[in-house]
């Protein structure tokens, strides 16, 4: 069993994505992800150890004289890197620390403009590697089967999560949307309805949070990466935008609808059994025209 170390310090939905290929990768590699929290947590079932980037002296693989030292290294076989470097100095960084080891250098994403998903681009990357690993097995596995919660069903209830914001504001739909949404919703279930708030909705939508709680809608503020698995055990729809939490329901089997605005559908689309994808909705009338044509609409 080879020891691949692999590094993506990335965001939580961009994480996420290597999970496909690593689910594929559990029985056959010791693999060591460095990366970022909330994400890496997600991950750990596939995982033999994972290390927070961002303690350490990890960023110092972006200077001249790494601080090696305060790198957590662990004993590896082969490093495999995805970071934003154009002129090679982490990888000669890398190299320093890790003597006598290959380095794999990929970018983070694929190309702009490419029809290549992002979860498949990744496991591509693996491969290219030397891993043994089918990218297009892990790519499909991932659509047809949940990531995540895959020992045995889920008992869902009839509950709906909506998760209004995502980490850019390009992303992003108006307020007006989602009230307009919510409010159509929380007529008749007003019950089985819950908001979830992170830290961008607090900063950006606080309008839109306020009156939510004006209508006596469940909210929830920054929950923690358990209380977010606990809650799609329960849950029955999802709605979000493009972001690291609609990646994370997808994978988990719940039903899930996604809207898209500024982003590649083709490279960004979540994966999972029950995913729907709408770009550039102008009226949340569509939504719930298709929650009833479903004829699965509470």
């Amino acid at each position: 069993m080879s020891r691949i170390v692999i590094i993506r310090p990335s965001a939580l939905g961009d994480t996420l994505l290597l999970g496909p290929a690593l689910r594929e990768l559990t029985n056959s590699e010791e693999i060591t992800l460095i990366g970022r929290f909330p994400g890496i947590e997600f991950l750990k079932p596939f995982l033999y150890h994972c290390i927070d980037y961002e303690g350490g002296g990890w960023h110092t693989i972006f200077s001249e004289k790494p601080n090696c030292e305060k790198i957590p290294t662990v004993a590896s076989d082969i490093v495999i890197s995805f970071l934003t470097d154009p002129n090679g100095i982490a990888q000669r960084g890398l190299q320093g620390c890790f003597e006598n080891v290959p380095i794999q250098s990929f970018p983070p994403f694929p190309k702009k403009g490419e029809n290549t998903h992002t979860a498949f681009y990744l496991a591509s990357c693996l491969k290219k590697s030397g891993l043994s690993l089918d990218p297009k097995k892990a790519f499909e596995d991932a659509v047809k089967k949940p990531l995540f919660m895959d020992q045995g069903q889920p008992i869902r209830k009839k509950n709906i999560v909506i998760h209004p914001g995502s980490g850019s504001k390009t992303k992003n739909y108006p307020s007006d949307f989602w009230l307009e949404l919510i409010k159509g919703l929380g007529r008749t279930l007003v019950n089985n309805l819950t908001v979830l708030a992170g830290p961008a909705e607090l900063s950006w939508q606080n309008d839109l949070i306020n009156n939510v709680e004006a209508c006596g809608i469940n909210i929830i503020k920054s929950p923690s990466a358990v209380g977010l698995l606990s809650m799609f055990k329960k849950t029955y729809l999802y709605i979000g935008l493009d972001s690291g939490v609609t990646h994370l329901a997808a994978m988990s089997g719940v039903r899930t609808i996604a809207l898209f605005k500024s982003s590649s559908v083709d490279q960004w689309a979540p994966l999972g059994p029950k995913v729907t994808i709408f770009q550039n909705v102008k009226s949340p009338n569509i939504i719930h025209e298709a929650l009833k044509k479903s004829e699965q609409h509470l």
